[in-house]
């Protein structure tokens, strides 16, 4: 069973008390999943919520033809908030990036503790709100949530089309062909449309992936 000394490494419990924490603790189920496992699939109607203790997750959307790579959450993470809020189908797919090991809060005993502590289960929700913001921000302002190499590597792997904006005012609709970030001058190389060109790392300002439409 998770300790509150380790809920306590997640942003959206810091603020809570040893009591409110002990009781999350009792209700979190924990999981593990090995390497590539799929953890959750998008349109299933899950809705728990997961807290990332070890391992890397990976998020994508299945698209006809195509798989597009989101992000890449890391420990002291959270996934499945949307579905955790609004009871609706996954938004996305979640699989696991080497042995990944879980907590996990069922909307059902979320339900049991709104009647035991409803003043925390609002606190709780309020938290929720705010990482959903900070996610739902960093996408608006054009920005990967989490901005890893892993990520840069699976958008090179996949092939995917995204928009990559410079600091010089150029966006470039492209694919991402090579990059290397341990260099000193590090670079990144793209395709547009045949067209090889490299770009200085500093030059770029954001990666952006297309919306469920294929839209920029």
């Amino acid at each position: 069973m998770a300790s509150k000394e380790r809920l306590r490494d997640f942003l959206i419990f810091k603020n809570f008390g040893d009591e409110s924490l002990s009781r999350i603790c009792s209700l979190l189920k924990e999981a593990t999943f090995k390497e590539g496992e799929v953890i959750v699939d998008e349109k299933t109607s899950s809705t728990s919520i997961f807290l990332i203790f070890s391992g890397r997750v990976k998020i994508f959307r299945n698209l006809p033809g195509n798989v597009s790579f989101l992000s890449v959450l890391d420990p002291n993470d959270i996934f499945g908030e949307v579905s955790f809020i609004d009871k609706m189908a996954r938004s996305a797919s979640a699989s696991s990036i080497g042995e990944c090991k879980l907590g996990v809060l069922e909307f059902e005993s979320f339900e049991l503790l709104k009647k035991e502590n409803p003043l925390f289960c609002v606190d709780f929700l309020v938290e929720i709100m705010k990482e959903l913001t900070r996610k739902f921000r960093a996408i608006s302002d054009g920005l990967d949530v989490k901005s890893t190499d892993y990520t840069i590597n699976e958008l090179i792997a996949s092939a995917q089309q995204v928009k990559i904006s410079t600091s010089s005012g150029t966006d470039y609709l492209c694919t991402i062909k090579y990059s290397d970030r341990t260099q000193t001058f590090p670079l990144i190389k793209i395709d547009v449309k045949g067209q090889i060109i490299i770009i200085p790392f500093f030059q770029v300002k954001s990666i952006v992936l297309p919306n469920k439409y294929g839209n920029f």
